[in-house]
Formats: structure tokens, sequence, C-alpha cells
């Protein structure tokens, strides 16, 4: 990935936050975010600040897979060499692979499951040499993910290499078919708000990973239930009054 703030850099040095207008669907729909850099030198965290639909992804990361008191979540780039700028406005479509310029590339399945791993904070028990959840430990998953996706700027990494071997044997590089992580791609916003990179650039910017799955382990908040769980307890209550008369009917 690379940032412009506001001339073109690569993507490495910069922090994102992601302010996104998107619902949870696999289906592919346009819809509207923007980008901002919080560190111009932190390589590999990204996070994302999400609103209206999207809000309700931050459930399902585990806290320490996210930032400013859990508001925002952790995303990384899949493509090294894509610019886009900061603090400007983007569309944006749920995918299962990049938008880059020479066509899209399915995710791997090794880069799905670190980020998963990563996404539900369970990334530092399953490697042997512990994993932080901090700048260094997201420059060294952000490297990892660019070598599995075949990016300039990709750094094989021992430990998280081991570790798919142990998962998949000789499958991390094969496509991903799952669908707990999905891929945002990013494109050109026309209008008030958008970035300024000229023509060269053509309409496609950055891709970033996203996590739909099932949350695990001490999350940001609770996913509000609608109502449910006050359903249930009214159910249970009228349960035991209707017991309550038959066992009185039963005795008189």
């Amino acid at each position: 990935m690379k940032l412009n703030t506001p001339t073109p850099t690569h993507c490495g040095p910069a922090l994102l936050a992601l302010c996104l207008g998107l619902t949870h669907v696999a289906s592919a729909a346009t819809y509207t975010l923007s980008l901002h850099a919080e560190e111009a030198s932190a390589v590999g965290k990204y996070t994302a600040d999400p609103y209206a639909g999207l809000e309700a992804v931050l459930a399902n990361y585990h806290l320490q897979a996210t930032s400013a008191g859990g508001t925002r979540f952790w995303t990384f780039c899949l493509e090294s060499q894509v610019y886009f700028q900061s603090d400007r406005t983007y569309h944006a479509e749920v995918a299962t692979s990049t938008d880059s310029v020479g066509g899209r590339d399915l995710l791997s399945t090794g880069t799905a499951y670190l980020y998963e791993q990563f996404a539900t904070g369970q990334l530092a028990a399953l490697l042997q040499d512990g994993f932080a959840y901090d700048v260094s430990g997201g420059t060294r998953l952000q490297q990892m993910i660019w070598w599995l996706e075949d990016e300039i700027g990709g750094v094989q990494d021992e430990g998280m290499w081991s570790l798919l071997g142990t998962t998949f044997g000789n499958l991390p590089l094969e496509d991903y078919s799952g669908s707990a992580v999905g891929v945002l791609n990013l494109t050109k916003f026309e209008g008030a708000g958008g970035d300024n990179l000229g023509a060269s650039h053509g309409t496609l910017r950055q891709d970033q990973l996203v996590y739909w799955g099932s949350p695990r382990g001490t999350t940001t908040r609770s996913v509000p239930d609608g109502g449910t769980t006050l359903l249930l307890l009214s159910s249970a209550v009228g349960a035991l009054g209707l017991l309550r008369r038959w066992m009185q009917n039963a005795t008189s």
C-alpha cells in the first residue's frame, strides 16, 4: 500500500483509520469511507473506524486488535504498491479478492488465517515466539501478509510460516474459500472530499482486510440482541405461570 499525505509515499509509513459506511454483507456493493493516517512512521498498524452498519463488526474483534478505546479495529494492506491519500473519502466494495491494476487476486488461505487469529486475539498464543499487539507486531504481520500475497516489501516470517505449515501443510498459499475474512476494495471518490491524485493513478486504490467472523475472548463490546433476551425471559415467566396453574388444577 502507498499512502499520500498529500504527495505519494509508500503505504508502510502510515497508520490508517477507515471511516466506513458499510453493512455486513458479502455481496459486491459500493459504500463510502474516509482514510486517516494516525502515525506517519508506523508500518502495519492500520486501524478502521467504522460507522453505520459496519460498526457492529467491532464486536467481532478482540480488544487487543482495536485502538482508540475499542472504537477502531486493526486492518492490513493487501497491496504494497498502490496509492491513496490520508484524510480523504473513498468508495469501497466488499469482496473476496484485491482489485489491483493487474487484475483481481483472491485472498490466500494463509493471509486469511493469520488475520483471523490476529483479530480474535489468538495469534500471540499460537506463535511459539509470541506476538506483540503493537507497532512492531503490526509491521511483522503486515510484511508477512505482503509476502503471502506476493507483494514487494514482503518478508517471510519464520514463526508465522511454521504455524501455517503445521495448520495447512502445503496449502497456505492456496486461495481462501471461507467467509470469516473479507476484503474492502477502495476506489477513487469523485466529488468533495475525494483525493487529488492525477489521472495517471487511475481509479483503483488500496485493499484492506476486515473480519466478519465470530468473536473470541475479550471483545470491545457485546452484540445487541434486539430484545431476544427479554423475550426469552418473558416466555419463561409465562411458562412458569402456566405450570403453576396446571399443578394447582391437578391437586384440586
